[in-house]
């Protein structure tokens, strides 16, 4: 069926209804509220991105609300999978097309792209665009870009020669530590943990800046071959609630010589926090402010009844009953 015969069909005043069916079965976003002329409009601008349409297996001229449409593959806005191949122009094209948000998060999602929650549909198709500019081939497969999906396996580097420490708590009373060491470096530590004085350091640094010798304590490992070379480390920390900072080096006689400072990174408490501040956060506008809170956990002051404490001792027995014998 050509796009004249199309053409024709529309100019036939088909019903709104048949419209709108026609209009869904193309890929295209209805909605509602829209009217006749709206859905005639969102046809003709789909016809006019190709030059030929498939035959259909029933005339345009006698459709109804039973009628079956065989529609081209140009026409699939959810990039089924197949055996051809999508041309980057087609993307660019079904991206121009006002497809839904869901189907572009969909898109986004297999095609190994980051998509949040709050993203609006301009975010989304901003970032299928940078995809896009890339890569010169799309594939019409379900993951396009051959971008990884949660069966693909890829074997990662053993290590990308920087020189890098890096340290995270893990809970109130442990802490991680790994690392990355260029060619000089491992070379350097390698010779050092041969003679037993590679060190890897950790410092306790709450409320102090560390210059290097001002830890409030430090405790250290020897590293030995094997643990350089699993590049990673835990520490088991006394403190909760404190701030931690490592250091790799070696000992040169008696004194220590740092090669990698790591960042400085806090672990958790482990008990109930005693603060009366609540800290609150409007999702809307990303304002965050802290407040006092209204109700505490301990009273300030507790009052005592002393009257009633006064009353059991003159009606009561004991030292006070005694006493006021005597008197």
């Amino acid at each position: 069926m050509q796009k004249e015969d199309l053409l024709k069909w529309l100019e036939s005043s088909p019903s709104i209804q048949e419209l709108k069916k026609f209009a869904k079965s193309m890929g295209l976003r209805v909605r509602k509220a829209m009217k006749k002329r709206d859905v005639i409009r969102i046809i003709r601008e789909r016809l006019e991105e190709c030059e030929h349409v498939s035959s259909t297996s029933v005339p345009f001229t006698t459709l109804s609300s039973n009628t079956h449409v065989e529609l081209p593959k140009t026409y699939n806005s959810r990039f089924k999978t197949g055996s051809e191949n999508m041309q980057k122009e087609d993307l660019l094209k079904w991206l121009e097309s006002s497809p839904s948000i869901q189907e572009l998060k969909k898109f986004a999602k297999s095609m190994g792209l980051r998509v949040k929650k709050a993203m609006k549909k301009r975010d989304v198709i901003r970032i299928i665009r940078e995809r896009l500019e890339e890569c010169e081939h799309v594939s019409s497969t379900s993951v396009p870009f051959t971008t990884l999906s949660s069966n693909t396996h890829v074997e990662l580097p053993k290590t990308y020669n920087r020189d890098k420490l890096v340290l995270m708590p893990v809970n109130p009373h442990l802490a991680f530590v790994y690392w990355d060491l260029s060619e000089n470096v491992r070379n350097t530590l390698l010779q050092k943990a041969k003679e037993g004085k590679a060190i890897l350091r950790l410092y306790d640094v709450s409320f102090v800046m560390f210059n290097g010798k001002n830890a409030h304590r430090t405790f250290e490992h020897r590293l030995d071959e094997n643990t350089l070379n699993a590049k990673n480390f835990y520490f088991h920390v006394p403190s909760s609630k404190a701030v931690y900072l490592s250091e790799m080096g070696y000992l040169e006689g008696e004194e220590f010589v740092p090669v990698l400072r790591s960042n400085a990174a806090k672990v958790p408490s482990d008990s109930p926090s005693l603060s009366s501040r609540e800290r609150w956060v409007d999702l809307r506008s990303r304002r965050r402010w802290v407040s006092v809170s209204k109700g505490s956990l301990v009273k300030p002051v507790e009052k005592l009844s002393v009257l009633s404490s006064f009353q059991e001792i003159v009606s009561g027995s004991g030292i006070g009953k005694s006493t006021l014998d005597r008197r």
